[in-house]
Formats: structure tokens, sequence, C-alpha cells
């Protein structure tokens, strides 16, 4: 089972991203500063609805906005399941299909 794609919104200074993900091997390069670890951390908050960084969620949610959402589609051979996250300043919710 690997995940295929992300969509990340609202996470630190991502406003709205969409990445398609090789099952293989991922690298995310760039410059300081670019969002290389805040994609890291949408993956992190896709599998277990939390931070890595901090146990505040008005932290991880972009200046402005009132909600995160993180979702991403995942294979295995034929099958495809959808995963999502979604936080708010109080409130998390997971989500599959």
């Amino acid at each position: 089972m690997y995940l295929r794609s992300i969509t990340i919104s609202n996470v630190r200074k991502i406003a709205s991203a969409d990445l398609d993900l090789n099952p293989a091997t991922n690298i995310f390069t760039g410059a300081n500063g670019s969002g290389k670890t805040t994609v890291l951390e949408a993956l992190y908050l896709l599998c277990g609805g939390r931070s890595f960084r901090t146990a505040r969620s008005r932290e991880i949610i972009k200046h402005n906005t009132d909600v995160l959402t993180v979702t991403g589609d995942l294979a295995n051979g034929d099958l495809s399941s959808f995963i999502g996250v979604e936080k708010t300043k109080s409130a998390t919710r997971l989500r599959l299909n």
C-alpha cells in the first residue's frame, strides 16, 4: 500500500498544494523556508491526526484561516482508499473513504 497523492490546504504557509507521489521514492528539495518540512508535517498529520512539531492546532493552521485539511489517495494494487484529516482550533476530524 502506498500514498498515491496528497492535497494540502491551509497548513502553515501552504495555502494549497496537490502532489502526485511516486510509490518508490520522493525527494523534496528547495530553499530554506520553502515548505519542505511543512509537507512532511502534512504527511504526518494525515497518518496520525497530529503534528510532530506542536500540540497547538492554531500554530499549524494558516494565518487568517479557520481550518486546515490534508487528504490522500491510498493505492493497494487495484484497490483505492481515501483518507483525510481536518483540523480547526478546537477539533480534529479524521476520515476514511
